[in-house]
């Protein structure tokens, strides 16, 4: 329950959006500072927060919808009423939750911003709360991860965001941290080969129309290595969850390395699994090699 920021919230920030993003587009401080939280005793407890700086986060931009069976072309998993049964990677479909392709034929599907509340109560034990920005130093948004300084265990996680957010900015700030809530559950993502395919993707969510150039995060005032490279795989989460097609377009290779982490991890595989493309299997959507070229599915009897 949340009774005292001040107490709760004081941590570092290792990945945020506000304001600093929308003061001079990139002339901008770090602000992050790393500090225990709630001392006491000699189990005393530290923390580290992935806050949310910025208010230019806009809405996962659409891409022209690939055709099922190319990106099921050697046929796609499915019980009989058409619902696919594993992911890309063969990996069963097993959790409450599923962003990307449901269904045979089906086109992708986002999580509702409905259930925004419930995934992240169901991953982080506790749900999303709304607090004033000054409690929050400011920020839009802050996933905090509170840990035991004796024996490093986690034993809070908690996502806080601003209460005065528009419905759909607070949509996509919730969505971010909850990027960085699965990113940190799931052992953090590492990076490497994805840097290109993760700059597309923080551009795309987040450069004003009248910046000119790409806008990555040291230009919303991100300085360290680490808190860039979290802040990018938390805008992949988000891009991921609310537009698996854009992801599968522009940066098939980041969504691949999320499903590795996500998809087959036992505290996650049965709350939330993100699908885009699925492996082959019986009894399933097949297409013949003429139509795979025009992109026609052809349907088998699914088992």
């Amino acid at each position: 329950m949340f009774t005292s920021i001040s107490s709760s919230v004081r941590a570092a920030a290792n990945s945020n959006y506000g304001e600093a993003a929308l003061n001079a587009l990139g002339a901008l401080p770090g602000g992050v500072v790393t500090r225990a939280i709630g001392v006491a005793g000699k189990a005393a407890k530290q923390g580290k927060n992935f806050a949310s700086k910025g208010t230019f986060i806009y809405n996962v931009p659409d891409k022209p919808l690939r055709h099922f069976g190319l990106d099921y072309p050697h046929g796609a998993s499915a019980d009989a009423t058409g619902k696919l049964t594993h992911d890309i990677d063969e990996r069963e479909i097993t959790a409450r939750y599923v962003t990307g392709r449901k269904t045979v034929g089906g086109s992708d599907a986002p999580i509702p911003a409905e259930v925004y509340d419930a995934l992240a109560e169901a991953t982080t034990g506790r749900r999303p709360q709304a607090v004033a920005r000054r409690e929050i130093g400011g920020d839009a948004g802050r996933y905090v991860v509170t840990t035991d300084r004796r024996s490093g265990e986690v034993i809070g996680r908690d996502i806080f965001f601003d209460k005065s957010l528009p419905p759909r900015k607070s949509e996509n700030v919730r969505a971010h941290e909850l990027g960085h809530a699965l990113d940190e559950i799931s052992g953090s993502m590492p990076i490497d080969g994805l840097n290109d395919e993760l700059r597309i993707i923080y551009n795309d969510l987040n450069n004003p129309q009248s910046y000119g150039k790409l806008f990555d995060p040291e230009n919303a005032g991100y300085r360290s290595k680490d808190k860039v490279g979290r802040e990018l795989v938390g805008e992949a989460f988000r891009a991921y969850g609310q537009n698996a097609n854009y992801i599968k377009t522009v940066a098939p290779k980041t969504a691949a390395r999320i499903r590795e982490y996500v998809n087959s991890n036992p505290n996650l595989k049965n709350i939330i699994q993100f699908n885009t493309l699925a492996a082959g299997g019986v009894g399933t959507a097949t297409m013949a090699p003429d139509e795979a070229k025009a992109g026609q599915l052809v349907r088998s009897a699914v088992m």
